[in-house]
């Protein structure tokens, strides 16, 4: 039975599921009498008494659970109306869930299938959408398309996109010892404005104020030098995935559990997509910037006569707005 509370308060169970689990494990109990047993007391160690209405006693019976662990339980139970439903939260059918929003309210889709369909509906019931999954489910695997890389184009995507991604890390190299030479110096600066201070060279007032000047600018740079950290290393490891996974991410897609999809959805799209309901179109507000730029150079690639790329036909905006997120997993 202690185990009922503990699976009871992860909430990750209906009552019906942790009753079947607890049969798994030889406990004679019905569904019914274990909804009863949630709520008694006894279990932590107190009991009612119909004299004292309203009033926990303590006992002197050895508790079976924590008193925690028994307000945990009952919280979920309290929360939860239909306790002895399963619910399925993980369904294959509606992969899109929470990572697909409203166009218009920036609302998250949830999903439920009614007479044998199955839709995508938004929480609330601020200018609600309502959409077949079949429709909102293809629109995406169009998307997904889109990134594809042809096979015989991925020796020069490769070399293309190390070399950007090579100066791309030269010029953060760059930039993370010109942070550090900065704080370096503000360190100097703090030194020697408290020898000043101490010197009675300095207000206390021109003090306060020069080292908040000096103590923010320090963090700011701190701060950048954090977003900053990886290594190059990581860098080709992230293209090589990214290239890997683009050889055919709608296949790859389709062949994923719901986890799996979840994860790659994310991977790929990490701010989700938006659903146009009155145009039928989605959009996606960000994508993986190794993502990207592999796209962006395979584009080259394919329009390229000579079947290789010169470096002067990419955009150089491109790469000077790209950042490097070394997030594909291996």
């Amino acid at each position: 039975m202690k185990m009922g509370f503990k699976w009871k308060a992860e909430g990750k169970w209906s009552n019906t599921e942790i009753v079947e689990l607890l049969r798994k494990l030889c406990a004679k109990i019905e569904y019914k009498s274990f909804y009863c047993q949630i709520g008694n007391p006894f279990y932590c160690g107190y009991f009612m008494n119909a004299y004292f209405p309203g009033k926990l006693i303590k006992g002197h019976h050895p508790a079976l659970v924590s008193m925690e662990l028994f307000l945990k339980a009952n919280a979920v139970a309290f929360t939860n109306p239909h306790k002895g439903i399963a619910k399925k939260f993980k369904d294959p059918d509606m992969p899109l869930k929470s990572f697909l929003k409203s166009e218009l309210t920036n609302t998250p889709f949830t999903g439920y299938k009614q007479k044998g369909h199955i839709y995508y509906k938004t929480r609330g019931h601020e200018e609600p959408v309502n959409e077949k999954a079949s429709i909102i489910n293809k629109l995406f695997m169009e998307e997904l398309d889109k990134y594809k890389i042809e096979a015989a184009h991925i020796a020069a995507i490769e070399t293309q996109v190390k070399e950007i991604v090579s100066q791309k890390f030269t010029d953060k190299l760059q930039e993370d010892v010109s942070r550090k030479r900065k704080i370096t110096e503000l360190n100097d600066k703090m030194e020697s404005l408290e020898e000043r201070f101490i010197n009675q060279e300095l207000t206390k007032e021109l003090y306060d104020k020069y080292r908040l000047k000096y103590q923010e600018e320090k963090k700011q740079l701190e701060e950048e030098n954090v977003k900053g950290d990886f290594k190059s290393s990581n860098l080709e490891k992230a293209v090589k995935n990214g290239l890997e996974i683009l050889l055919d991410p709608l296949q790859l897609w389709v062949s994923c559990d719901y986890d799996d999809k979840q994860r790659l959805q994310y991977l790929l799209f990490p701010e989700g997509m938006r659903y146009d309901k009155e145009n039928k179109r989605v959009r996606t507000p960000r994508v993986n910037s190794v993502v990207s730029l592999i796209s962006s150079v395979a584009r080259v690639s394919e329009e390229n006569e000579k079947g290789y790329l010169v470096r002067s036909s990419l955009d150089s905006r491109f790469v000077e707005r790209t950042g490097i997120e070394p997030v594909l997993p291996g």
